[in-house]
């Protein structure tokens, strides 16, 4: 269990992020670099990279395929460290045609990678694209995906009923007393949201940790209108003979998640505990789209 002096350190970056984008002036300077996109799609997808260029190739295609919204746009918020890695990752976008915007580097995101879990340079980086740019397009709708979700079969994303204004994937804690909103498949209706003002970053509440997107329990999960939030389903499927899944294994072995009927989750595509496995993975599911599209519609 994290001491006091962890949650405060958390609490501090979990303050500068989000007092960083949302009150700092968004002057000129501050707009250089930002792609232009139309202002207020139906839709406006919003995925975080990281140093994996494969995945990104792999998830743009298939968006491109299996996405059928006719006012969409995608924007790829690039929070690589490596410089190369960025390189490969904005001639990808470029390819496929979509938008793409490179977090700036500061002390903050850097503070985070090293100091603390990853997690909170992904919600530096969150906290920055909606304060930057979701903001100023205004989409109708807006969806967080991580950069190791794909859609398998033919979904439409922004034609949700008008009683919804939130659709995604719930994360639990504390025995299920908690719940956030996990940022890596997640829709929004920007005009409900936007006025209570998102906050992507990990918190505690009280001892419980709640991961990236955790910051809007207190600022949405508490005070929005439950009746107008629903949770997509979502199943964990093991891709070896050994049926036990350990919270472990769920996260760095040989685990999927399949979401919403239609999406595929690696689960850690970053690999960040250098297990080298992600690769084998990600051939493995794209050559066996057939089972997990059958798995997923059960």
């Amino acid at each position: 269990m994290p001491g006091p002096v962890h949650r405060f350190f958390f609490r501090l970056l979990d303050l500068v992020s989000y007092a960083r984008y949302r009150f700092l002036p968004s002057g000129p300077f501050r707009r250089k670099g930002l792609p232009s996109l139309p202002s207020r799609p139906d839709l406006l997808l919003v995925t975080v990279a990281f140093n994996r260029a494969d995945m990104i190739d792999r998830q743009l295609e298939m968006v491109r395929q299996q996405v059928k919204e006719e006012n969409c746009c995608h924007l790829v918020v690039d929070n690589s460290p490596d410089p190369h890695k960025r390189k490969a990752i904005r001639e990808v976008c470029r390819r496929h045609g979509a938008a793409y915007a490179a977090v700036p580097p500061g002390v903050f995101p850097f503070l985070a990678r090293r100091f603390t879990l990853c997690s909170m340079s992904h919600a530096f980086a969150l906290n920055w694209a909606y304060y930057r740019i979701v903001r100023r397009v205004r989409p109708k709708f807006f969806a967080l995906l991580d950069h190791d979700i794909f859609p398998i079969s033919p979904c439409r994303m922004a034609d949700l009923p008008d009683f919804l204004d939130i659709y995604g994937v719930r994360r639990t804690r504390g025995n299920g007393r908690l719940w956030y909103l996990w940022p890596g498949w997640t829709i929004f209706r920007f005009s409900a949201v936007d006025p209570l003002h998102p906050d992507f970053c990990p918190t505690f509440q009280g001892k419980v940790y709640l991961d990236t997107g955790g910051g809007n329990y207190r600022r949405i999960c508490r005070r929005i209108d439950s009746a107008r939030v629903r949770f997509a389903p979502d199943r964990f499927f093991r891709l070896s003979d050994d049926e036990s899944i350990s919270q472990e294994d769920l996260y760095y072995g040989w685990c999927v998640e399949g979401v919403d009927r239609a999406w595929l989750h690696l689960i850690n595509g970053s690999d960040y505990k250098g297990l080298g496995t992600k690769e084998e993975m990600l051939q493995y599911c794209m050559e066996h789209l057939p089972i997990f599209r059958g798995l997923l519609r059960k």
